[in-house]
């Protein structure tokens, strides 16, 4: 997803401001860190996979964390899909 927009925004004239939620959140920084937009506005980003805040934890309660295992869990296969 990264290259693919990484690709098209190389074709514009001027970097572009970059918006992005959840997911698209993630991109947008990482795209931002590879000083591709000139700047960026990331909503609610999703965490690096196996990454979660202390405060997420704590703020949604342990049924964040149970329900969210599939994919903060560490040791999860990058290559199986996750079913919701």
């Amino acid at each position: 997803v990264k290259e693919h927009y990484k690709q098209f925004i190389q074709t514009l004239n001027e970097k572009p401001i970059l918006i992005g939620h959840s997911m698209g959140g993630l991109v947008v920084q990482s795209l931002l860190n590879d000083g591709i937009g000139s700047s960026a506005i990331a909503i609610s980003p999703a965490p690096p996979k196996g990454i979660v805040s202390k405060a997420t934890a704590i703020k949604h309660g342990f049924g964040f964390v149970t329900s969210s295992w599939p994919v903060i869990n560490p040791f999860a296969s990058d290559d199986s899909p996750i079913f919701m």
